[in-house]
């Protein structure tokens, strides 16, 4: 739970799952409140949309490291992470 209030608090990402309360109806109805008030004020919306299930079999796993302690996750953390998604 402490990544997902990093994320929040980080404001990093959008991330409705895994957390209390949110659901695919929840990121729906945020993506098109986001849509919405984007195009009401003129500015153009585009979206990526991408299968990340088998993402971290193809990373660097140091690299991955370095970059959560970039962004302020302990080493444990990060180390506790990697070993995860092995």
């Amino acid at each position: 739970m402490k990544i997902i209030f990093f994320i929040s608090i980080k404001n990093i990402i959008y991330q409705s799952g895994f957390r209390k309360s949110f659901s695919t109806d929840s990121c729906l109805s945020y993506l098109n409140n986001k849509i919405a008030t984007e195009f009401e004020s003129g500015l153009f919306t585009g979206m990526i949309l991408i299968d990340l299930q088998k993402a971290f079999d193809t990373i660097n796993h140091d690299i991955l490291i370095n970059k959560m302690e970039y962004f302020g996750f302990s080493k444990e953390a990060s180390l506790w992470c990697v070993v995860s998604i092995k």
